[in-house]
């Protein structure tokens, strides 16, 4: 990992000028030094992606896609040499001044690597606080690692039992699972910016339902430390469906601390968060800058819902619509004004089959949240559905 590190470092030195970025960190588990080792052959092999974020100096869009554009190009080198996906990411600087505590951040000020620039940079973002991080970016923590099984269910619909795709749905189920859980942990109060605190505090929660913080131990030793073969023998479509019966309670936990509910049932969930939406950071000024810049804009809006809903539902930018649109693929449900909603939001027909609005959403995910994942899903034959610029022109 060293020398892969050094090279990585040598080449991009080459390829970007100093002056154009502050630093470039490795962030993610080999950020925090918690990264997942396999063992292959007798060998030890990194098991996760290297995920890199160059922080930039630039504030312009062509620019800093440029500079990933540069990245690549001189990562690619490393990448084959070491047979190892590198994640790529970079952000303005003048992003991250702006930037509420977010999850990413918060994790990056304390479980980062700094591999060229200004080695203290980071560690000084002092305003990238747990206590500071707004409950909606934990249910988009949640979302993300959820989708990952609406990529299995892609996966699994091809009836490809090659060993490399059950691999990838394993390693999917597990990264679901832990996020759940940190997200959990979140509303819990427990959250950590470390994996093995994160596993520890999952263990003395008494608040958690037992079989869930036993799965969650099950995935964070994964995580360290896989073992396929321990899963390979298994139904992974059953697997599957205990999965997700397992989750969904754990993400009405998760809704019901948010909302402030006393309970929540999936029939009445749209209308209980587009009504929120109007709360949610009620003291952020820059939240409400948001909210007014989405009203001006044109959405499509399911006709459905309530006239509050609907103005809610408008005050929302694509990202956190697309989370409503979320528990209907997950969970399966068959909740019309979800589905009516689902539809409006994806912007396909309103009598489209779950396929469809599933190929939508992973789209949709995609372009708007892991722009990293479209070239592996390519790669790995998963159905996506042709991009929709009237739907990414309403994102923010």
């Amino acid at each position: 990992m060293t020398a892969l590190v050094d090279e990585a470092a040598a080449l991009v030195n080459k390829a970007i000028s100093p002056p154009d970025y502050r630093a470039l960190v490795i962030i993610g588990g080999y950020g925090r030094g918690e990264g997942g080792v396999e063992i292959v052959d007798g060998d030890d092999r990194p098991h996760n992606n290297l995920d890199f974020l160059l922080i930039a100096e630039t504030l312009r869009p062509k620019k800093l896609q440029a500079l990933r554009e540069s990245l690549m190009r001189a990562l690619l080198p490393v990448m084959q040499q070491y047979e190892i996906e590198i994640d790529i990411s970079v952000v303005s600087i003048w992003k991250l001044r702006m930037s509420p505590s977010l999850i990413i951040w918060y994790d990056m000020r304390f479980g980062h690597k700094t591999i060229l620039g200004d080695a203290n940079y980071v560690s000084a973002l002092s305003r990238f606080r747990v206590d500071q991080i707004p409950t909606r970016d934990a249910i988009r923590l949640l979302v993300n690692r959820g989708t990952l099984l609406l990529i299995n269910d892609q996966l699994l619909d091809q009836g490809n039992e090659s060993i490399e795709s059950r691999r990838r749905i394993i390693r999917n189920n597990m990264k679901a699972v832990i996020g759940y859980g940190d997200a959990l942990l979140f509303f819990l109060g427990q959250y950590h910016w470390s994996y093995v605190e994160r596993q520890s505090r999952m263990r003395s929660c008494d608040d958690v339902p037992k079989a869930f913080r036993s799965l969650y131990d099950e995935a964070a030793e994964f995580r360290l430390q896989p073992n396929y073969a321990h899963y390979q023998s298994r139904d992974l479509r059953a697997c599957s469906t205990d999965l997700r019966n397992a989750l969904e309670p754990i993400h009405r936990m998760c809704e019901i601390r948010r909302l402030g509910a006393a309970e929540l049932q999936w029939d009445k969930y749209l209308d209980l968060v587009l009504r929120h939406a109007f709360s949610d950071e009620p003291l952020s000024a820059r939240a409400w800058v948001r909210k007014g810049l989405h009203l001006t804009r044109r959405t499509n809006c399911s006709q459905e819902l309530s006239a509050r809903a609907r103005l809610g539902c408008k005050v929302m930018g694509t990202k956190d619509r697309s989370q409503l649109v979320f528990p209907l693929l997950a969970y399966h449900l068959k909740e019309p004004k979800l589905q009516a909603f689902a539809a409006a939001t994806l912007n396909v027909p309103p009598e489209s089959s779950i396929e469809t609005l599933r190929e939508a959403y992973i789209r949709l995910w995609c372009e708007e949240i892991d722009i990293n994942s479209l070239s592996d899903l390519r790669a790995w034959h998963v159905p996506v559905a042709q991009k929709n610029d009237k739907q990414c022109s309403s994102s923010s």
